[in-house]
């Protein structure tokens, strides 16, 4: 048997040189990957891990883009704006909010059951967002001022049967 080069008389040729003092293969049985308690526990461990990710995954099949603005034509103006829900059964979770204006108007907006008390800036245009307001059919959905003027409302996100939990 030649090694680097040289000629080995003392083994025969094929021999197996093992590194060990036993001349068997060193072999380790790990029941555990074996045991069927041990995948039963590993499957328990990988559906909850996947529960999580099912959780923290959002669903953009049904987008949401409700607004509502006052008719453009003529002198016409509002003191009020209200909104109707896009989806008859699924809850929305509205992700932003876009409302318009007269500059300097002092607007509430109300989204089920929170009230905004805001003013609009001298560009006559105010994005809020990002926010996840959950909003269910009957919530309220309303825009209203003390002043009469050319106001715009719309609400944008996604809604989902999860978010009714």
């Amino acid at each position: 048997m030649a090694i680097g080069g040289m000629k080995h008389e003392k083994l025969p040729p094929g021999a197996q040189v093992y590194v060990r003092d036993t001349g068997a293969p060193i072999r380790t049985v790990e029941e555990e990957l074996y045991s069927p308690e041990f995948i039963a526990k590993g499957m328990i461990q990988l559906r909850e891990a996947l529960q999580d990710l099912a959780r923290r995954s959002e669903n953009h099949a049904h987008p949401v883009d409700e607004y509502n603005t006052c008719p453009l034509g003529g002198t016409s103006s509002v003191n009020a704006l209200t909104l109707q829900p896009t989806y008859e059964l699924m809850p929305e979770k509205i992700l932003s909010i876009l409302v318009a204006g007269p500059p300097a108007a002092a607007v509430t907006i109300q989204l089920g059951d929170r009230f905004w008390s805001v003013n609009i800036p001298p560009s006559g245009i105010m994005s809020i967002g990002p926010v996840a307001l959950i909003l269910g059919r009957s919530d309220t959905r309303q825009l209203s001022s003390q002043t009469a003027g050319m106001f715009f409302l719309e609400l944008m996100g996604f809604a989902d049967a999860r978010f009714a939990a």
